[in-house]
């Protein structure tokens, strides 16, 4: 949780209560825009809950039967919070804080706030209390309870996670496990039940050690394809449309054993209509011990039970959400890790980015090795290592894009093996492919391995090269996590292109240059040569302060000659690369460019500068490339004269003073 979030709720709430007005959240306004990217919907309009019933609660015991799915495609929201309620008080009251309500002994402003785990990290979201409503009938048009309409923490908390993800339409479609993730920060686990191997006991029984290790489950229906989402079958269920699991159960019938699984519609109704549903003749062969361990159901409120069996046939995907590491399905069916122990976790954040680090899937091509590459050190170890690899891409804007596949490989290597692997070094120094997380389209991919000591390189992917996003990396282990990105430090191998080398002592004669004296001076490059690019003023001072070692804001005439023929040379090679007679470069050869000139930097420099200079295109003209070779030269050396020399950290004033030169 943000601190600084949590302390600005109370400072809000206070103050607005001081002045006896009610909070109105500006970044998430009551209007058309927080209900969708695009339109507007002329039947809703916004009431705080004081304005749709008289005395509004915001919790009184949480319950899933409190949760009912509204006019909005995000069933898997609302399973995932029903798993939340069933599975730990401790957890839902993260999410949703208590001591909140609509009194005056609350403190009550109209706002609030709950709590999410986003991509790695607790984030806290503040809220207004306007909520959507049915223009015409006056009903909350989005979740509700349908039971006790006076109670609102659901729909609050439903704005707080439409806000989160940018609009309530943006919820439309999900699958638990995500909400579930947001919830408790647990890691992901997919059961395609349509190429299930395992009997339905063998399924149960992991299915069981699962839920007694707070694993969070839910079900889901896949429509045919061109059929209308959410539409009943024959069956009782609903396509297209996500369950929770409440409970799981084994009972005997007429001797012999029925694996059960307790299922909830997040829309209160609509029910599987066969063997164990509500009114079958199952019921009436067991006696009154059993039913009493099963539970009464009311008819008709969304929650029946199945055989495992029928959950099998009838549902496509078992979508898991672990709280314990331990409960992976790998791991349970490892006979030989019984002891129980801690893990440790390393967490990175990094990109694929298009022509410099999105090269795909395809290991037999050279764009392959340009991915991001992460280094897992388990040299140290005597056995084999449990070690799981959870990949999550950030979906910030659209939450539900799904035209990014995503997947690992795990590489062994070496011990020296240098870094990064490429193309060029990959066959001598990587010892083994040591596995695959094949490409999908949902947000995490994760991975149980168990690994031998050594050394291995995890590379996180795209299916198609150049798509772009961010992920996250998690890597768990049952021993120290030793772990790290890799990337080329940066390296200057010229000598020309050390200040050293071009400072001179100068007699009383030495024609001096400021950076306006040097751009003249520099000028006939192109005013003389129809194909050499015009550079700016800019680049002319980035050259300078590259040069001028001694800030004293001029060079002499000979470090002046010295650049001119630099950039001649500069020139020749950036040429060298121009294709379409656009004077300008694709930033997939900067590296290389920068390479050949004798400055050797890494991916995540190469990030940044494309970031920084290149255009729409992802090219880079011959003036942005000299400024950025200037800028990259300069930084390099000051880092290396008054961090890496001094070895003790800069005050800020300094800090400012040294970037300014850049």
């Amino acid at each position: 949780m943000n601190r600084e979030t949590h302390d600005s709720y109370k400072k809000i709430r206070d103050q607005c209560f001081k002045d006896g007005k009610l909070f109105e959240d500006k970044d998430f306004p009551a209007n058309y825009r927080s209900l969708m990217q695009r339109g507007i919907n002329p039947n809703i309009t916004w009431k705080r809950p004081h304005e749709i019933v008289e005395k509004p609660v915001f919790l009184r015991e949480a319950s899933y039967y409190d949760l009912n799915q509204g006019e909005l495609g995000n069933c898997w929201f609302i399973c995932g919070l029903n798993s939340l309620i069933v599975n730990s008080k401790k957890k839902f009251q993260k999410v949703v804080p208590p001591n909140q309500g609509f009194e005056k002994s609350d403190h009550y402003a109209g706002i609030f706030h709950f709590r999410f785990w986003r991509f790695g990290k607790w984030v806290e979201v503040l809220v207004d209390d306007r909520l959507p409503v049915n223009r015409g009938t006056g009903k909350l048009v989005y979740c509700r309870n349908i039971e006790e309409p006076d109670e609102f923490w659901s729909p609050l908390v439903e704005k707080a996670y439409a806000k989160l993800n940018g609009c309530y339409q943006n919820l439309t479609g999900g699958l638990v496990h995500n909400a579930l993730a947001d919830m408790t920060g647990g890691l992901s686990e997919k059961i395609i039940l349509k190429k299930e191997k395992r009997t339905p006991k063998e399924l149960f029984e992991i299915i069981n050690k699962m839920w007694k290790m707070d694993t969070m489950i839910g079900v889901l229906v896949h429509g045919e394809d061109g059929q209308p989402l959410e539409q009943e079958t024959e069956e009782g269920l609903v396509t297209s449309h996500a369950y929770a699991v409440t409970k799981i159960a084994t009972v005997s019938l007429q001797g012999k054993k029925e694996y059960l699984i307790r299922l909830r519609n997040p829309w209160g109704k609509t029910e599987w209509k066969g063997k164990w549903s509500d009114s079958s003749q199952e019921w009436e062969k067991i006696d009154a011990e059993e039913k009493n361990k099963l539970g009464s159901l009311e008819k008709n409120e969304g929650e029946f039970w199945m055989s495992i069996g029928d959950v099998m046939k009838y549902f496509d995907l078992l979508d898991l959400c672990h709280q314990d590491k331990e409960a992976f399905i790998s791991s349970l069916e490892d006979k030989g890790n019984q002891e129980k122990k801690d893990w440790n976790t390393a967490s990175y954040i990094d990109s694929w980015k298009r022509d410099i680090s999105s090269g795909g899937s395809e290991r037999k091509t050279e764009s392959y090795w340009s991915n991001p590459q992460f280094l897992l050190d388990l040299e140290d170890e005597k056995d084999e290592t449990p070690v799981i690899i959870s990949l999550m891409e950030i979906m910030e804007k659209n939450r539900n894009r799904m035209d990014i596949f995503i997947g690992f490989d795990v590489h062994r290597i070496k011990k020296n093996a240098p870094q990064p692997l490429s193309d060029d070094n990959f066959s001598d120094e990587s010892l083994r492919f040591e596995c695959r997380a094949e490409e999908t389209e949902w947000r995490e991919n994760t991975k149980y391995l168990t690994l031998k000591p050594g050394k291995y390189v995890i590379i996180p992917f795209t299916q198609m090269k150049n798509k772009e996003s961010r992920f996250l990396l998690r890597v768990f282990s049952q021993t120290k996590v030793v772990s790290s990105s890799v990337d080329q430090p940066p390296c200057i191998s010229n000598d020309d292109l050390e200040p050293d080398n071009t400072l001179k002592t100068y007699a009383d004669d030495t024609e001096w240059l400021d950076a306006f004296e040097l751009y003249e001076f520099i000028k006939p490059l192109w005013t003389e040569n129809e194909n050499f690019p015009p550079l700016t003023l800019e680049t002319a001072r980035c050259f300078l302060n590259f040069i001028d070692e001694d800030r004293l804001g001029v060079i002499g005439s000979e470090e002046a000659e010295k650049i001119k023929q630099l950039l001649s040379r500069w020139h020749a090679e950036f040429q060298s690369r121009v294709k379409d007679g656009s004077n300008k470069a694709d930033v997939k050869g900067l590296k290389r460019m920068y390479s050949v000139l004798g400055v050797d930097i890494g991916r995540k420099v190469i990030e940044a500068v494309t970031t920084r200079y290149a255009d729409k295109d992802n090219k880079i003209s011959f003036d942005d490339f000299v400024q950025s070779a200037a800028k990259l030269l300069n930084s390099y050396w000051i880092y290396k004269g008054h961090v890496q020399k001094n070895r003790k950290s800069l005050s800020i004033r300094k800090w400012m003073e040294l970037m300014l030169y850049i």
